[in-house]
């Protein structure tokens, strides 16, 4: 699972994950701002240094297209 927080630690969106082989299919589960629960996307994924790197395979999504697809991606331990 993923939780995306603003910057005064607000929730704005929960996801869940599912990796099959070499592709993450990514289901918006609750939050303001997220998708539809039907409108799964698929991603390949490499992690590096420590780093996720989502590349789109397709996705309904804009938004969520736009702010995953080829970017890194860190895990940070909450304050």
């Amino acid at each position: 699972s993923m939780t995306v927080s603003n910057s005064h630690g607000m929730t704005v969106v929960m996801s869940t994950f599912r990796i099959s082989n070499d592709s993450v299919t990514i289901n918006d589960v609750e939050g303001p701002i997220k998708c539809s629960p039907d409108d799964a996307g698929v991603y390949s994924y490499k992690i590096s240094a420590g780093k996720l790197i989502l590349h789109l395979i397709n996705d309904p999504c804009d938004g969520r297209a736009n702010t995953l697809s080829d970017k890194e991606w860190m895990i940070v331990k909450k304050q």
